[in-house]
């Protein structure tokens, strides 16, 4: 059987800026205006 695994190369964009997403402390961050997500618990 085999495993499926994620995709290391998807890139996310910032839906503020278009910017790029990058995963800071587990969670992800905008490079450029500095976005960050809200989470599922908040």
């Amino acid at each position: 059987m085999a495993i499926t695994q994620l995709d290391t190369d998807t890139t996310y964009r910032c839906p503020s800026c278009a910017g790029e997403l990058a995963v800071s402390y587990d969670s992800f961050e905008c490079v450029d205006c500095g976005f960050t997500p809200r989470h599922g618990s908040d």
